[in-house]
């Protein structure tokens, strides 16, 4: 039995991860078993990996197309290693702030192999959010790249506690690393040390600032062969793995580790992953395996060719539900025989808790990964039964071992005999396989019934001008902030909101609380829809001018007589209300 699996048989994926495992240990004259499995670190099992593919490609750059080598990777990352541990830095926190590009990986594999605790970190943060950071996690070094060097200079010069500052651009890491050696042989990472934090990355869920998940080495093992669930050959199940996530995203640390273990090669660009950029790279490159989210992933349907998506055999959509319409208008582009499916996870576990099978009903996530115990739990913290919706709740090895410097944020999301509630509803079906339905948490009540914005969400996105929406809860009932596509019509996008919605679903799901056309979605760190922020926007421009002395909506009144000129703020908030 894999040393990760707490239920069922393992994988392909999990058998060649024990094999490389126990090759480890027999070659420190370890007798394998399950218990010394587990206490073999991910960086450990990476460069093991790595060692004996020395010639193979790690990584492509999807914006140079340069190759770079497993030794060629480590012939930065090790003596980068040894470095840090000449500064005395193992077991303290260092922070990365760089966008993706082959010295990223370099780093954050030398982290790894160093055993300091990493905090990875949005490179498009602003100064506001990376003083956060530094104030959270206190780190003893900052790298930072080309990119990201001068907001990390402004942030840390007005910080309390100034961090000292490094780039790894240039000859500025080869600086850094001076005068230690790149033998690769000599080198060993440590063993995993029972409970310790090797990685830190960011988590808010959509809401607040930023918390830092905590990862053990175990967590970080125990997820890598999730990603190749559909796979039977080892090593190299997928040719190329286009990885388009930045760093603070457990999508980019799972994928990095887990291609060095797989080898697998990576196709990452440090240009921002616009339509133009990611097709122009899927063009050049030619992945084999990707995943997109639901957002990116429409836009992207609209856009490309069959020919960019014919080398593609896997495409995993993550992050929320896609539409069926956008997975069937991706599906006809891909293809004959390719594989498009739709996956589950969350950054508290490190990666995926679910993955579809090939050839899954749309809409449907697959059966939960057999590293987890998993229960289906209703509002009074009973067993859903088949069909039926309940809150996924999971055990495992991979789970978080808690948020840096807030440990009673964990015990909040714990049930009292020890499930971690991801805040996600799911249902079942008699194979076991899972659907999700809403988040728990964005839930609100109009007229004592249950109104799911996502639900909302999915309706209003489907239409042909509108680019992105959020509904939020407002004092009349659901409201939402839409973007429209260029060249779509306001009064005409607003009539077909209304207007689907209203065919589509109940009546108290109907958009009492007014359409408010804007030119972004607040977004969190990590992308997502910044779902407070977004509710107080809505508020400020359907709000103000009606809520005090109407009723009927929408048409208030008929005719407002606006006299003040565009310099105040009467005449904006007039004009995008009456709209």
């Amino acid at each position: 039995m894999s040393h990760a699996v707490v239920r069922g048989a393992p994988t392909a994926a999990q058998r060649y991860a024990d094999g490389a495992l126990d090759a480890w240990l027999r070659a420190r004259g370890r007798e394998p078993s399950r218990e010394a499995r587990a206490r073999v670190s991910a960086a450990q099992l990476l460069l093991h990996c790595m060692r004996q593919a020395p010639d193979f490609v790690c990584m492509i750059n999807g914006a140079t197309g340069e190759q770079t080598t497993n030794r060629e990777m480590l012939e930065l990352a090790i003596p980068f290693a040894r470095k840090l541990r000449a500064q005395g830095l193992k077991g303290k926190t260092v922070m990365l702030v760089a966008r993706d590009h082959e010295r990223t990986v370099a780093v954050f594999l030398g982290l790894l192999l160093a055993g300091v605790l990493a905090y990875l970190t949005d490179p498009g943060a602003t100064k506001y959010e990376l003083q956060h950071y530094l104030r959270l996690v206190e780190p003893a070094l900052v790298f930072c790249d080309e990119a990201t060097q001068a907001a990390v200079r402004v942030a840390t010069a007005d910080a309390p506690a100034p961090a000292h500052v490094l780039p790894i651009h240039d000859d500025a890491l080869l600086d850094y690393i001076q005068g230690h050696t790149d033998d690769l042989d000599s080198f060993e990472a440590e063993d995993s040390e029972e409970g310790a934090a090797s990685l830190l990355l960011p988590t808010s869920g959509s809401t607040g600032l930023p918390k830092a998940a905590q990862y053990n080495q175990r967590a970080l093992v125990a997820q890598l062969p999730t990603v190749w669930m559909h796979y039977e050959k080892f090593p190299t199940p997928t040719e190329r793995v286009m990885l388009l996530t930045t760093p603070q995203w457990c999508t980019f640390t799972i994928t990095v580790i887990t291609c060095c273990v797989y080898n697998v090669t990576l196709v990452m660009s440090p240009k921002e992953a616009t339509v133009e950029n990611v097709l122009d790279m899927m063009q050049r490159c030619r992945p084999t395996w990707t995943f997109f989210g639901p957002p990116f992933a429409k836009k992207l349907a609209k856009a490309a060719t069959p020919d960019h998506f014919s080398s593609l055999e896997t495409v995993m959509t993550l992050g929320s539900q896609l539409s069926p319409d956008i997975m069937a208008l991706l599906k006809e582009k891909m293809a004959p025989g390719s594989n498009m499916c739709d996956g589950y996870g969350i950054t508290e576990v490190h990666g995926f808790v679910t993955v579809a099978e090939r050839d899954a009903a749309p809409g449907c996530n697959g059966p939960c990964a057999n590293i987890f115990h998993y229960r289906l739990l209703k509002s009074d913290d009973e067993d859903a039964a088949t069909d039926e919706e309940g809150e996924l709740t999971v055990k495992g090895p991979s789970l978080i071992k808690g948020y840096y410097k807030n440990e009673s944020e964990l015990a909040e999301s714990m049930t009292a005999d020890g499930w971690f509630r991801t805040g996600d509803a799911f249902r079942q079906d008699r194979a076991r396989r899972l659907y999700y339905c809403r988040r728990i948490k964005f839930c609100f009540k109009y007229e004592n019934l249950l109104v799911s914005p996502e639900e909302l969400e999915r309706v209003v996105g489907q239409l042909p001008g509108v680019a992105e929406c959020v509904v939020s809860d407002s004092a009349r009932g659901p409201a939402a902030a839409v973007v429209l596509r260029a060249g779509a019509s306001e009064p005409d996008a607003r009539r077909a909101i209304h207007r689907v919605v209203e065919t589509t679903l109940s009546d108290h799901k109907r958009l009492r609380g007014g359409v408010a056309f804007v030119a972004a979605i607040p977004r969190t760190h990590t992308g997502k829809a910044h779902r407070q922020q977004a509710k107080d926007l809505i508020q400020r421009l359907i709000e103000p001018a009606w809520s005090m002395h109407y009723e009927k909506f929408p048409t208030p009144t008929e005719r407002v007589m606006l006299l003040t000129t565009p310099q105040w703020g009467t005449f904006t908030i007039t004009v995008t209300s009456c709209c």
